[in-house]
């Protein structure tokens, strides 16, 4: 039996303003079925990444190596004189993503084929991302920073065929 590897398509609209922790994002999600379609769910999303950097000094200490080249009866192996200290500036980064806030709001459906679109009411909710208070910390050190991107989200699961998901990015939340 032959599938469709696209057998919907998906696309969102919302307003795109700054929103806050309580608000919630008013979207119309277009749904376009190339045929009849079992629909397993679809959702709407706003994902969080966090990305924390730290820089740091790294100091080391580094053979230094000569070669003798006099002649005679071949090359004398390399050997060490001594050592240099090298300073190396790092940074380290780390990420962090997790869905905040999600909606589902279709499952289990059967479609029929042709467009549709259905309003949809994403309600982020109030509590702050974990390592938000570590921000207001950070500000006095110029070595770590954190920094929060905010990502809209719409997925789709069908039965035999490919998930599916269409990706807003943008910063949400003040």
């Amino acid at each position: 039996m032959v599938y469709k590897l696209r057998p919907l398509q998906l696309a969102f609209e919302f307003e795109d303003w700054p929103y806050h922790l309580g608000d919630t994002i008013d979207l119309i999600v277009d749904l376009d079925p190339s045929g009849d379609v079992a629909v397993r769910e679809v959702r709407v999303g706003l994902e969080c990444q966090q990305r924390y950097w730290e820089s740091s000094t790294l100091t080391m200490e580094v053979p230094i190596i000569t070669h003798d080249l006099t002649g005679g009866e071949g090359v004398a192996p390399p050997r060490q004189t001594g050592t240099d200290t090298v300073v190396k500036q790092v940074t380290r980064e780390h990420k962090e993503t997790f869905v905040h806030s999600s909606v589902l709001f279709l499952k289990d459906e059967k479609l029929r084929a042709g467009p549709r679109a259905m309003s949809v009411k994403l309600e982020i909710e109030q509590v702050p991302p974990p390592h938000a208070s570590e921000v207001r910390e950070l500000i006095k050190d110029p070595d770590r920073w954190w920094s929060f991107r905010w990502i809209l989200v719409a997925m789709v699961n069908v039965v035999r065929g490919l998930p599916r998901r269409r990706v807003a990015a943008w910063a949400v939340l003040e």
